[in-house]
């Protein structure tokens, strides 16, 4: 068959795999993100706590993605299978790989590198998100940062300073965005973004009233953006 006739037979095709295999990508990654957010919170939230804070559900969804994509492979297949045939089906696939520049044995090559090598980092990335946490009780905080996997645990006279700046500068740049920050007598410091966490700034502004009522230490507001002027 030459390139005008596969082109006219398989490149409608071509462009509605792509597309089903993003709907299942997306699809199936959501799935994954709402499972495993949902699980991190309900796990974290046993107890009795005044306030659960963990990563945002976005950080979960844009490595659920990776996932999303192995998983749709199977779908998708299922699909065009069914919808085309086998034979049809796999000269669609070699078709589709062509286009991408590269050989069919080559794409099923790769794909055989790629699924246990996203599985795996998925694993080491969902373990840092599930072990990222700051948990607020009437009496303690418990807190277990990103990078580490072991918790700290404070009571309220452990705080030595509570901040909440108005604006912050990253790499010379000056960020118009609000962030909370606790700093506690041993130097550890946690510190609050809206974006980065599951609560809005509304929430985070709650959150620090409490823990400066509790504590009996007073909020400094910063405006590193005006001090720099």
């Amino acid at each position: 068959m030459d390139k005008a006739k596969r082109k006219k037979q398989y490149g409608k095709l071509d462009w509605e795999l792509r597309i089903v295999f993003l709907f299942f990508t997306f699809f199936i990654g959501g799935l994954y993100t709402f499972v495993l957010y949902g699980i991190s919170l309900f796990i974290h939230s046993i107890g009795n706590y005044e306030y659960v804070i963990v990563p945002s559900i976005y950080f979960w969804f844009i490595f659920s993605l990776f996932l999303g994509i192995i998983s749709s492979v199977v779908p998708v297949e299922v699909v065009f299978k069914y919808s085309l045939g086998d034979r049809r089906y796999k000269e669609l696939w070699v078709y589709s790989a062509k286009q991408d520049g590269i050989s069919r044995k080559a794409s099923d090559k790769l794909f055989r590198i790629l699924v246990p090598l996203v599985i795996i980092v998925s694993i080491i990335v969902f373990s840092f998100l599930f072990n990222c946490y700051v948990k607020i009780s009437d009496k303690q905080i418990t807190v277990n940062q990103l990078t580490k996997f072991s918790k700290n645990i404070y009571d309220f006279n452990d705080i030595a300073e509570l901040k909440q700046f108005e604006s912050v500068i990253r790499k010379g740049r000056i960020y118009n965005k609000r962030c909370y920050k606790i700093t506690f007598n041993d130097g550890n410091k946690v510190s609050f973004e809206e974006s980065q966490f599951n609560k809005n700034l509304e929430e985070l502004s709650a959150i620090l009233h409490f823990i400066s009522d509790r504590s009996n230490i007073e909020i400094k507001i910063k405006d590193p953006a005006s001090e720099k002027r």
